[in-house]
């Protein structure tokens, strides 16, 4: 029989490093967004002012706060210290008409497209040790999602939709189209590839109390934010060509809260920064979020994250991070920045980062963000 030992022996540090053993593709756990990531891992789930299509891996109920079309992109090394071409690719398109909002995988990589982790090229040997030949060892799941703001939507059906809101809910569905390629029919023995679809539904709400005061003389905003999005609901498996039993896909749910308080800019202040769109002086931003995948026991009692962000003139982003998971009694840090530019509400470019240490290795990520109003684009060339 041909050996694979050294594509299980990369399983198994994958179970290690996400802490989860009893399901298959644990890759779609791996949050793409740095954002994200830098608030504490799992974090993101009522994070309503990341507009990246990556953050809707935390939440598809976020696509109602999207605004026209956006594309965003991760690649980025997985675990370099441990593995030397492992790499995670995430390419999402999101496009937003009223309350609606749409997500849509983008061309990725091995062909594929949406979210791909890719192990590398595995050699297959004989029981001699001979090489016989090789794969492309990877995964992939594409993400559709859609999300849309309820609260808009009863307004605009009770003709209230001009009257000023300070409660928004939202809610979100997503489907995941998951391939598995690490066990290639070629081998004899094994699995073969795999395919299956799960699903997930996001909720999301937001109160602006101080929207209904004039205390604050519109110089002020402050805002809470909680969200819940539960993973893979129908607990959906996986089925390889060579076998006659299914394995789990991962399944979970995900609670947060958020607040931000921002400091507005005022419309007589004398704050000129060309074309660049700036709403916020100053504005601090923190999360709690919380995961579990399966069920809930003493040596699974899920991860637990704790995040804040600092905001100059909407274009500095400074974050850190802290979390703890249930098969450690570490608590981990994270910190990481984003930049942002928006030319007159046309064209949006955003890029973030993160980095953190997970069990023995130093991870990094960063992803960037293009949203284009084309109706104003074209507007420009009139």
């Amino acid at each position: 029989m041909k050996k694979f030992m050294f594509l299980i022996i990369v399983l198994i540090l994958i179970t290690q490093v996400f802490g989860i053993s009893e399901f298959a593709c644990i890759f779609i756990n791996s949050n793409p967004s740095a954002r994200g990531t830098a608030f504490g891992n799992n974090s993101g789930t009522a994070d309503i002012w990341d507009t990246s299509p990556l953050g809707v891996w935390s939440n598809p109920a976020k696509l109602s706060y999207h605004e026209n079309a956006a594309i965003g992109f991760t690649r980025v090394p997985w675990y370099k210290d441990s593995f030397d071409d492992y790499y995670l690719t995430s390419s999402y398109v999101s496009f937003k008409w009223k309350n609606f909002g749409i997500l849509l995988p983008a061309p990725s990589e091995k062909k594929r497209w949406g979210t791909v982790m890719s192990y590398g090229q595995q050699v297959i040997l004989d029981e001699d040790g001979n090489y016989i030949g090789s794969f492309d060892n990877y995964e992939s799941c594409s993400k559709i999602a859609v999300g849309f703001n309820v609260a808009d939507l009863l307004s605009n059906f009770t003709n209230n939709g001009d009257e000023q809101q300070y409660y928004d809910i939202s809610i979100g569905f997503n489907l995941d189209i998951i391939k598995s390629g690490n066990y290639p029919s070629s081998i004899i023995g094994a699995k073969g590839s795999g395919n299956s679809l799960s699903t997930g539904i996001g909720l999301l709400g937001e109160i602006s109390p101080l929207n209904n005061s004039n205390a604050s003389d519109g110089l002020y905003r402050l805002d809470f934010t909680a969200g819940m999005y539960l993973i893979n609901p129908f607990k959906s498996e996986i089925k390889y060509e060579n076998e006659s039993q299914s394995d789990p896909l991962p399944w979970g749910i995900h609670p947060a809260f958020s607040g931000k308080l921002s400091i507005l800019k005022d419309a007589d202040s004398n704050l000129n920064l060309e074309s660049l769109i700036v709403n916020n002086i100053v504005s601090l931003y923190m999360s709690c979020d919380y995961a579990l995948y399966g069920n809930y026991s003493k040596d699974n009692s899920g991860e637990l994250a704790f995040g804040g962000e600092i905001s100059l003139l909407d274009i500095l982003f400074i974050r850190k991070g802290w979390y703890k998971e249930n098969y450690s009694d570490n608590v981990e840090g994270k910190i990481g920045f984003g930049i942002n530019c928006n030319y007159k509400k046309i064209v949006q470019f955003q890029y973030n980062f993160a980095q953190f240490t997970r069990e023995w290795n130093k991870q990094k990520r960063n992803d960037f963000l293009l949203r284009i109003d084309f109706i104003k684009a074209y507007g420009l060339f009139l």
